[in-house]
């Protein structure tokens, strides 16, 4: 009778070859045990929240040399598989009585590795409480860590929450063991802030800005790059009066950081109301106009360039400002520049043999003699359509 409940119980689940295995040995070797061991589980299937599971656990404590008892005590209806693995270990550290155990059986549901290691590592039943259901592995490493390291209870439960992810977490838990006040902390212990929003508030008070000079960027709408561009700006010497005009949601970090950077080389209000003269949907293009606005910051500093003219391609496409630039760089006349950003000048390889032509000192208008008198080899290129370009 009993083997046929342990083979009905066995069809309905999904058992492995290997389980089967272990029970049909177990059954022959010790019958009693290993039907006392299944009542449960037979008589009580519904209750299990993972049968299956409890099945597993059951089987490889069996094959282990577990007692009866030792099994009942692991495999609970109301435990997961990490669970019942757990107890198992528990039991099998020898460190720990049935009673300490089950002290910890309702904390979480990662395993009874991490209170055991933190039992060992010297926290207290009170600290170890600060696991709780819902945090997975990661996130209960990072409690028993930030305790171990010396955190008070009272810093870990400021982190301690399942309303923040893993890497907010260590945000919190890294400002906490910088030294960092409970004060400070709290500006930016919020789960509306993603956790490279929450680096960047925890940066600016490690490089010791005042409380309202970061207060000025810890918002949850600016990105974690204009929150950098802000923080690095302050960092600089700037003052809040300074830019706040500029710091405005339309207005991209790059295009902060060019002002910012402007403000901090020393030009004034006039200079910088030119930079505003860029077309509104280029200040948004922030990979193109990053290589832009760095290298017009240092062609400023390094006298290259001036103001004036900055003034005189600000206007122009994003890629006309590029080949502007380089032109200025080289040391090119207003002259050969005009010529050179003729729209037609776009095709790669004529525009790359006009620079060479330039380069070598042939004036534009000895190159459109060239061009008119159709001497097309030096172009590279035969087409009639490039000529005509040269020409326009």
């Amino acid at each position: 009778m009993e083997r046929n409940l342990v083979i009905n119980f066995i069809d309905k689940l999904s058992c492995c070859a290997e389980e089967i295995e272990i029970l049909l040995k177990m059954l022959e070797t010790d019958y009693s045990k290993a039907i006392a061991a299944l009542k449960p589980l037979i008589e009580e299937t519904q209750s299990y929240k993972e049968i299956s599971s409890a099945f597993l656990c059951t089987c490889i404590m069996l094959e282990k040399g577990y007692s009866v008892e030792d099994i009942i005590f692991c495999v609970r209806p109301e435990f997961s598989y990490r669970e019942m693995a757990g107890m198992k270990l528990g039991l099998d550290s020898s460190k720990f009585s049935k009673k300490q155990l089950e002290k910890y059986s309702g904390i979480c549901d990662v395993g009874m590795n991490q209170v055991l290691i933190g039992l060992e590592n010297g926290l207290t039943e009170g600290q170890i409480s600060l696991y709780k259901r819902g945090f997975g592995l990661l996130e209960t490493i990072t409690i028993r860590e930030g305790l171990e390291k010396g955190l008070s209870k009272k810093q870990v439960k400021i982190y301690a929450n399942p309303k923040f992810k893993l890497e907010q977490m260590n945000e919190i838990r890294e400002g906490l063991e910088k030294g960092l006040t409970e004060k400070q902390i709290a500006l930016y212990a919020k789960s509306d802030f993603r956790a490279d929003q929450m680096a960047q508030i925890r940066l600016g008070f490690e490089g010791e800005l005042s409380n309202d000079k970061v207060e000025f960027y810890a918002n949850p709408k600016y990105s974690e790059w204009k929150m950098r561009m802000i923080r690095e700006t302050f960092m600089e010497g700037l003052s809040i009066k300074q830019i706040e005009p500029y710091v405005k949601p339309e207005y991209s970090p790059h295009f902060i950081w060019f002002i910012t950077e402007c403000l901090v080389i020393g030009l004034n209000k006039e200079n910088l109301d030119i930079c505003f003269k860029f077309p509104k949907e280029s200040i948004n293009e922030d990979e193109s106009l990053r290589w832009i606005f760095n290298e017009i910051v240092q062609g400023l500093i390094n006298k290259i360039i001036t103001m004036k003219e900055v003034e005189a391609f600000i206007r122009l496409p994003i890629k006309q400002i590029k080949e502007y630039f380089h032109c200025i760089k080289e040391g090119f006349s207003k002259e050969q520049i005009e010529f050179l950003l003729k729209p037609g000048f776009y095709i790669d390889n004529l525009k790359a043999h006009v620079w060479f032509m330039l380069k070598k000192g042939i004036s534009p208008k000895e190159i459109e003699e060239r061009a008119t008198n159709s001497i097309v080899s030096e172009f590279n290129n035969p087409q009639k359509e490039l000529l005509k370009a040269l020409t326009n």
